[in-house]
């Protein structure tokens, strides 16, 4: 890999990058090498769910224009699992999959951060993603069985086995 500096000069008059609408809706504002951890603290929802260290982007055509997102799969984190989750049941027919795709718009932060102090209007953080779930559903990315049972978090982990689908009798897994 070789890589190539290149100077912050442009030919382009400031007074005219407003007008130019189309780059401006299409830059991306979010790098998906540093917001994992972002992911992680607003999307993990239990302590055994987990994104890979670098996240992904993605381009999906919404209403006939393509937008890039930052995309990531809810994973299971073996390495998270503790006490009795460990155990053989636990970790091959409950704790087996992660569930679900989580997707923020590239060119898109909030204007404030999600702290106790936003209730107060007092917040100075801002520049977190935007994970607007029912845009999701409404512009339909649709996520039709959100069970991953493997991907990159599970593969730093000792890849193991789950047993799932038993016919006769109700699911075990963790969902």
């Amino acid at each position: 890999v070789t890589y190539q500096d290149y100077p912050g000069i442009g030919s382009k008059n400031p007074n005219d990058v407003p007008a130019d609408v189309t780059t401006i809706a299409n830059t991306r504002l979010l790098d998906p090498n540093v917001l994992s951890r972002t992911f992680t603290q607003l999307q993990q929802l239990k302590n055994f769910y987990g994104f890979p260290p670098t996240l992904d982007i993605d381009r999906y055509d919404i209403d006939g224009e393509l937008q890039d997102y930052i995309v990531a799969a809810r994973e299971i984190a073996p390495k998270s699992l503790t006490g009795n989750q460990t155990d053989w049941i636990n970790r091959h027919t409950v704790y087996t999959h992660g569930n679900g795709f989580v997707a923020a718009p590239a060119n898109r932060v909030n204007a404030i951060a999600r702290t106790t102090q936003e209730a107060a209007g007092s917040s100075n953080n801002s520049g977190y993603p935007v994970f607007d779930l029912s845009e999701a559903e409404k512009k339909v990315i649709a996520v039709d069985q959100p069970r991953i049972y493997f991907g990159e978090v599970m593969a730093e982990a000792n890849p193991d086995y789950a047993i799932v689908g038993g016919n006769g009798q109700s699911p075990r897994e963790y969902d």
